[in-house]
């Protein structure tokens, strides 16, 4: 929890006025994609159409074509039903990527105290507020990096069996918005799974198996429920088809998987203009590092 229900009523005023500046920071970095000042157009135009197809009773990837995963269609489905303008989308996309800096700030908190938090958190805005990521704002690159979020700070509160749950709830969500995002996420997921295990321990393959299920348990809660939406819509084969398969098959035109499958590595990777996004990472990831170090160094004297 943000509020912490032992402390005083002046540390809890004063840390909703934080909760507060942390909202307007992000909502202040928002405003450049909204409708105020962002015109139509762009790929968030053709997933406002889907949103608006699903309202009015068509089906996404039968009525229309297209090749993003459907959770954005729903997203901006939900969007039209709260606003058939521009503005709908808009503010989901800005309950989710506050949320998500919340829980950040709040994981942070626990680890690198208050004053800390509120710098990485800011400074993590700034950095998913960058023009590679929002690019011109109700992309799947948005949504995805704030669902990364989400689960990155769920790991820093603790390994139990519900927070792993929940992050087989929310990769499978981030694999339904955007799949090349989960490449990224499987080796920090791997590392939170297992970091806290004791490797010489006999029931350490009970463990991994446990927590094996429970995640999995998550993931498939999502992909029930996606299939059967398209089962119920009959549109299983086109969302497979579009959604998954047309990438691969399509934008790669070699027939050997290993080649499409190291070029799909490549784009992803070198083949982007990703280096000043990854240099802010750096000193993102640098902050709590030094602060672990100096309170290791405290505790050594």
């Amino acid at each position: 929890m943000l509020l912490e229900n032992s402390r005083g009523p002046d540390d809890n005023i004063r840390e909703g006025y934080i909760i507060g500046l942390i909202c307007l920071f992000y909502l202040f970095h928002g405003l450049t994609t909204s409708p105020l000042f962002v015109g139509y157009g762009y790929d968030r135009e053709v997933f406002r159409y889907f949103g608006m197809l699903i309202y009015n009773g068509g089906v996404p990837y039968v009525d229309a074509f297209d090749h993003k995963p459907p959770v954005i269609y729903l997203l901006f489905f939900l969007g039209h039903v709260l606003n058939n303008g521009p503005w709908g989308a808009f503010i989901i996309f800005q309950i989710i990527g506050a949320s998500a800096s919340l829980m950040f700030f709040a994981a942070c908190k626990k680890h690198i105290g208050k004053n800390n938090s509120l710098v990485v958190t800011f400074f993590y805005i700034a950095l998913v507020k960058y023009d590679f990521v929002i690019n011109e704002g109700g992309l799947t690159r948005e949504l995805s990096s704030a669902l990364t979020m989400m689960l990155f700070s769920i790991f820093l509160f603790s390994i139990k069996n519900k927070i792993i749950f929940l992050s087989g709830v929310l990769f499978t969500v981030i694999f339904y918005t955007q799949q090349n995002e989960v490449i990224a996420i499987i080796p920090l997921l791997i590392y939170f799974l297992t970091t806290d295990l004791n490797f010489r321990a006999k029931d350490l393959f009970k463990t991994i198996l446990i927590r094996s299920v429970i995640f999995f348990a998550g993931s498939l809660l999502i992909h029930l429920a996606i299939f059967f939406l398209f089962y119920r819509w009959d549109a299983l084969e086109e969302l497979i088809s579009q959604a998954f398969l047309f990438n691969t098959q399509h934008y790669i035109a070699e027939n050997s998987f290993l080649v499409r499958f190291a070029k799909v590595i490549y784009n992803m990777t070198f083949g982007l203009e990703i280096y000043s996004p990854i240099f802010l990472a750096l000193i993102l990831c640098s902050f709590p590092l030094i602060a672990l170090l100096r309170n290791r160094n405290v505790h050594n004297v």
